[in-house]
């Protein structure tokens, strides 16, 4: 009996976690009856159909176009265009830049110049990989950087692989590699990620990265893939690209995964929830600095795996500028750290694009992507309390609270 009941409930526990989750959480939405518990409520349901996979991804981060105007949140009018901003443009043309130069086999001649200065070691393979994809994003987005190196990096897995039949596990670890290099390369620029960029106060209204990426995008799908100044009379034109091969090639429901992540942001700031979150960590003014400074870097780490990384920097930086003012300290002592945790984008697909282009392979699994990710938050909260509290005072000098190395935050709006 007691085996047939757990057979009953393996066949069928995604459907009962589906339609259970939202019963078991009810009472959130009934007790804290506004535009915040029913926000929460709505979070807390699609978090767990992301992190348990009980359907499939991209039909879950469909949901919020069903869930948030039920609820009161957001209208519908408001959460669609949400799947198609600035930044799915940018998704949508480094993916389609990624697959030209699949398709042209130009990522196979950049695997063999990376095998032909590392070698044919897998650790070092790994590293030059590493190395690279970190370079590139200290200089282009983390999006385009990844969409890349993706290609590249499973060439040379599939070439691997020749030698060795068991390969699987050796794809997830190259593929969570280059995803988190671009995530951490991005932190070591101005021009390296976002928030440091609004950390800065620098954003072009008009050309953003979005407009580079589809113009790189669309290139290969207009220019001919063979010289058309040649003597042949039988020249043809076609397109590097065919667009029928594109749409086959792009993982639409990743792009669906993006748009459902800035969605949630957006309901975040739009029921005050986010504003809620802040206020709760008003007690940090009460704290030592260095113990107020690692309590900053976990909670707006992982605070950033269920948002967006922007989202996470404008929800976080006004309320901390206030709390180091109330306390006595220079406001960088708070937002710098903050800045570069906001990066650490390490366990979701949702958290960051580098992220869900990975898992768009199909290679990598959420759980696997949560075991891996919290150990690379855990080491990058470390590293960033150390650096916060070791030399980064003396390089921008913020013993002095004059000093005027950015913006007042609270002064600016996206």
């Amino acid at each position: 009996m007691n085996a047939s009941i757990i057979t009953w409930l393996t066949q069928r526990w995604r459907l009962l976690l589906v339609i259970l989750t939202p019963l078991v959480l009810l009472p959130l939405p009934i007790l804290i009856n506004n535009p915040q518990g029913r926000c929460g409520y709505v979070v807390i349901i699609l978090s767990i159909y992301w992190i348990t996979e009980a359907i499939p991804l991209p039909v879950t981060s469909l949901l919020p176009l069903i869930l948030f105007p039920m609820a009161g949140v957001l209208t519908a009018e408001v959460v669609a265009p949400h799947y198609f901003k600035d930044i799915i443009a940018l998704f949508f043309g480094s993916m389609a830049f990624g697959y030209a130069v699949e398709s042209v086999n130009l990522h196979r001649r950049i695997a063999l110049f990376v095998l032909s200065w590392v070698g044919t070691g897998t650790k070092w393979i790994m590293a030059g990989l590493m190395g690279a994809t970190a370079f590139l994003s200290m200089w282009i987005n983390n999006t385009a950087s990844t969409s890349i190196m993706l290609p590249v990096t499973l060439a040379i897995v599939d070439e691997l692989s020749v030698y060795n039949k068991n390969s699987l596990d050796r794809r997830q670890r190259f593929l969570l590699a280059i995803a988190y290099s671009s995530s951490i390369g991005g932190l070591s620029s101005l021009v390296g990620t976002t928030p440091n960029i609004y950390l800065k106060g620098f954003i072009d209204s008009h050309i953003s990265d979005g407009t580079v990426a589809i113009f790189c995008g669309i290139l290969p799908l207009i220019l001919p893939d063979s010289n058309p100044f040649n003597r042949r009379h039988d020249w043809k034109y076609e397109p590097i690209v065919k667009w029928t091969s594109l749409v086959q090639n792009i993982s639409w429901g990743a792009i669906i995964l993006l748009g459902a992540g800035l969605s949630l942001a957006s309901a975040f700031q739009t029921s005050m929830l986010s504003e809620s979150v802040a206020k709760a960590l008003g007690f940090i003014s009460n704290m030592p600095q260095a113990a107020a400074i690692i309590i900053i870097v976990v909670i707006s780490g992982f605070f950033t795996e269920v948002t967006s990384n922007l989202s996470t920097a404008t929800i976080f930086f006004p309320v901390l500028d206030s709390v180091a003012t109330s306390s006595g300290i220079h406001p960088a002592f708070l937002i710098l750290p903050c800045t570069l945790a906001v990066s650490l984008a390490f366990m979701l697909p949702i958290a960051t694009p580098p992220n869900a282009i990975v898992f768009a392979s199909g290679a990598i699994r959420v759980i696997d992507m949560i075991k891996t990710g919290i150990v690379m938050n855990l080491i990058g909260f470390l590293v960033i309390f150390l650096v916060a509290n070791t030399w980064m005072p003396k390089i921008f000098d913020l013993n002095d609270q004059t000093t005027a190395i950015f913006l007042n935050m609270t002064t600016r709006t996206i």
